[in-house]
């Protein structure tokens, strides 16, 4: 089996890692090295387990070195989150790149600049699933491309609501929501009239 010839891996990490900060949004260097650098399940499972996929060590350098050489490149863009976390957005250059591969990708830089904590952790529980899922085999919908309105339920989303990530798995559809605290009373009543509005539009 001939080896592949290291620029043309360098190039093949570049647009994937590209091609995922345009699927989430931000990334941060693990999320990016669970998602890149792992091998992804052929045969999809049942249901999605629901857990981060952790990266293993050879995998984050690998992130690492591609994200240096996509910053020298002024490809990504760098932020630093509310915890000190860095986070990794499209730049302009990085977005042309892939609209020249056919994809409609826009840069992320007012993603990066300001946001809360809560929405900070929201969103890094959401991108952890969604890349669990990813990995684990199932179809899955980013919190920002269901922000995009890129998922079945468009921009209206289904019974007028929308996921924070959407996955199919085995035929099965899984509507999935990352919350701060246990709902309360009404809260549970909204969400059974939602169900029963939701599986009429089904």
């Amino acid at each position: 089996m001939t080896k592949k010839d290291g620029r043309a891996v360098a190039r093949d990490n570049d647009f994937r890692v590209l091609r995922a900060l345009h699927r989430f949004g931000w990334l941060r260097t693990r999320d990016l090295a669970a998602l890149v650098w792992q091998v992804w399940a052929r045969e999809v499972p049942s249901a999605p387990s629901l857990k981060p996929s952790p990266a293993p060590p050879s995998a984050i350098r690998m992130a690492q070195r591609t994200l240096c050489r996509l910053r020298g490149r002024r490809l990504v863009l760098q932020g630093r989150a509310p915890n000190g976390s860095t986070l990794y957005a499209l730049a302009e250059a990085g977005a042309r790149l892939l609209q020249r591969a056919g994809i409609a990708a826009t840069t992320g830089k007012d993603l990066v600049r300001h946001f809360s904590v809560s929405h900070f952790r929201h969103r890094c529980i959401a991108n952890e699933i969604a890349i669990g899922g990813i990995v684990e085999g199932c179809r899955v919908a980013t919190e920002r491309e269901i922000s995009q309105g890129l998922w079945i339920g468009g921009q209206k989303g289904i019974a007028g609501k929308k996921p924070d990530v959407f996955m199919r798995c085995g035929g099965t559809a899984w509507w999935i929501e990352v919350e701060r605290s246990r709902k309360n009373a009404g809260d549970y009543s909204r969400l059974l009239r939602w169900l029963h509005d939701a599986g009429k539009d089904a």
